[in-house]
Parts: C-alpha cells; structure tokens; sequence
C-alpha cells in the first residue's frame, strides 16, 4: 500500500492562507523595500554594476538582495547604499564599493 502526504507549497500555512509577506526578503541596504536583484558588488568582474534576478546570479561570488530604489542609486553613483557582508560594513558611492570607517 502506498500512502501519499499532502504537499503544501512553502508560502502556504497549515490552514492555506498564504503568508508571501512574511517569506519576501527586505533589501540589505535601506530595509524597507522588498528585494528584487541580486547584486554582486564583489565580482565577478572588476564593476561594481553586476545586477541580476535572484537564482541568476554568478555562482561563487557574494550576493546582497537590493530593492530597485537601491540599485538607481548604485547604478548613478549616488550616496546611500550601505550593506554589510561578513559583519563588515561597506558603502557603495561613485561607482565603488568601499569599507565604512566605523
């Protein structure tokens, strides 16, 4: 006798009200806003600008989730996108990603 277990998609509780909310990532930078790239400031070329679709991305290299906000301001070189990676605060600003000083 074979038994099936109902399957029940992840973003479902146990009584079907969906909680998409609760599952979609907020952006590394401001957290506020829902992250939709995935950016990889650190390679895997030599720009800063490598903005892709999450599961897109270049296998390897660190990934930050950032909001569409966020990546406009990267990709004009302008303040105000700080994310931290391995405890290690960073601000990007003039098409470069630097060490906070704090």
């Amino acid at each position: 006798m074979v038994y099936y277990l109902p399957v029940v998609p992840h973003f479902l509780g146990v009584d079907g009200n969906s909680n998409m909310e609760s599952i979609m990532k907020k952006c590394r930078s401001c957290k506020t806003n829902e992250s939709v790239y995935t950016w990889q400031p650190f390679g895997p070329d030599d720009s800063i600008l490598c903005f892709t679709r999450p599961g897109y991305h270049y296998r390897g290299f660190p990934t930050i989730g950032i909001c569409e906000d966020c990546k406009d301001n990267v990709e004009n070189g302008n303040p105000g996108v700080i994310f931290t990676y391995k405890k290690t605060g960073y601000y990007a600003l003039d098409h470069q990603v630097k060490e906070t000083p704090f």
